[in-house]
C-alpha cells in the first residue's frame, strides 16, 4: 500500500484517464496559462462545478494573482 500523503491536499493522481484530444487541449491550455497540469485540471473542474451550482466560490488554493484580468465581479 502507498505511504500516506503528508500534504493535506487531496490527491487524485493516477486515477484519471483522458482521451488524447483532451490531453492535447489541456497541454495547450497549460502552455497558454503557464500552469502545471494538475493545477489546471483543478481549476477547470472547480469552474465547471461552480457553473453547475455545486460550488459557490472558487477554492482559495486555486486563486491566482490577477494578471491584468478583471475578476468575476469586475473589481
Amino acid at each position: 500500500m502507498d505511504q500516506p500523503d503528508t500534504d493535506d491536499t487531496p490527491k487524485l493522481a493516477g486515477i484519471l484517464t483522458f482521451p488524447p484530444e483532451v490531453v492535447a487541449a489541456l497541454d495547450e491550455h497549460c502552455a497558454v496559462e503557464r500552469l502545471p497540469r494538475d493545477k489546471a485540471i483543478c481549476e477547470i473542474v472547480a469552474e465547471y462545478l461552480r457553473l453547475k451550482g455545486h460550488l459557490r466560490t472558487k477554492p482559495a488554493y486555486l486563486c491566482r494573482s490577477s494578471q491584468g484580468e478583471p475578476s468575476e465581479n469586475g473589481v
